[in-house]
């Protein structure tokens, strides 16, 4: 029991990453005045497609992430086009994607249902070893680099959702109110 909750714990940060990528496009889409429900049908699109193009294309990571990243994209451009230029209600469309990516996942997915996968590989950013972030500690060779990243750019949507303060808070705590 004491080691599968150390293993939970321990790739929980790998977990999270779409879900905080998801929320960081969210947040930017909340600024814009965008009401997007259908982050979920793009997630959906994006997994079927990285899982896919995983199994495809000879398990390669990189292959798997930018078909996840492109999927997503053409889901939400979609939601952009029927939004914007025709003039679609956001909220029923938000609903809809969720509802196309449900079904388009549950129909093409099938060819993959009972596929096992190793897991992904490690992802190589390409970070030389003489790199500072390296020498802090902060990422290590062998350790997987998209939480990293992830968090790199939580700290570059910061000054968008929160545009009067610079910096995102440490410790978790908001500053008092005067």
């Amino acid at each position: 029991m004491i080691e599968f909750l150390a293993n939970w714990l321990a790739f929980t940060p790998v977990f999270a990453v779409p879900l905080l990528l998801a929320t960081l496009g969210l947040i930017v889409n909340e600024r814009a005045g965008v009401i997007n429900l259908g982050a979920e049908g793009m997630m959906l699109c994006g997994a079927l497609a990285g899982v896919a193009c995983y199994i495809e294309f000879g398990e390669s990571t990189a292959v798997g992430m930018t078909a996840a990243g492109i999927a997503g994209l053409l889901v939400a451009f979609l939601f952009a086009f029927v939004v914007v230029v025709l003039r679609a209600d956001q909220v029923v469309t938000g609903i809809t994607i969720v509802f196309f990516g449900a079904g388009l996942t549950g129909l093409i997915g099938l060819r993959w249902n009972d596929t096992a996968i190793a897991g992904f590989r490690k992802l190589d950013l390409g970070v030389p070893l003489r790199h500072p972030v390296l020498r802090q500690g902060r990422l290590r060779p062998g350790r997987d680099g998209l939480p990293h990243g992830a968090d790199r750019l939580r700290r570059l949507v910061f000054p968008v959702s929160h545009p009067r303060r610079s910096q995102p808070p440490r410790g978790g705590r908001e500053p008092a109110s005067r």
